[in-house]
């Protein structure tokens, strides 16, 4: 991410749609979701049950996939998550993986 003139960070990193089954772990609560977009820099998550995590809580995020990744939840929109890589995770090695070996773009469906 990057910061505009207003101190606000923007998205800079390209996203790539996608579908991944994934669990979110957030201080002992786990919640079944799927990834539904990536980048180098985070994941947007839609979650199928409620995770009480809030803006600025670290989270973790286990696919099958892309492995263990912590993160920090920068937004909620009702059962999404737009979650950010932390920096000392091997978030990015994992997520450039994922993109050369599997990745597939799909289109998630909303309900």
């Amino acid at each position: 991410m990057t910061t505009n003139n207003l101190g606000m960070k923007s998205r800079a990193e390209k996203r790539s749609s996608c579908v991944m089954m994934a669990t979110i772990t957030y201080l002992g609560q786990t919640a079944r979701g799927k990834i539904v977009n990536l980048s180098l820099a985070g994941m947007a998550v839609e979650l199928s049950q409620p995770l009480s995590a809030r803006t600025g809580d670290k989270v973790t995020v286990a696919s099958g996939d892309l492995g263990h990744i912590e993160c920090i939840v920068r937004w909620i929109e009702g059962p999404r998550l737009g979650l950010e890589f932390l920096l000392n995770t091997n978030a990015s090695a994992q997520v450039r993986s994922y993109f050369r070996f599997f990745h597939q773009e799909a289109t998630p469906r909303r309900p």
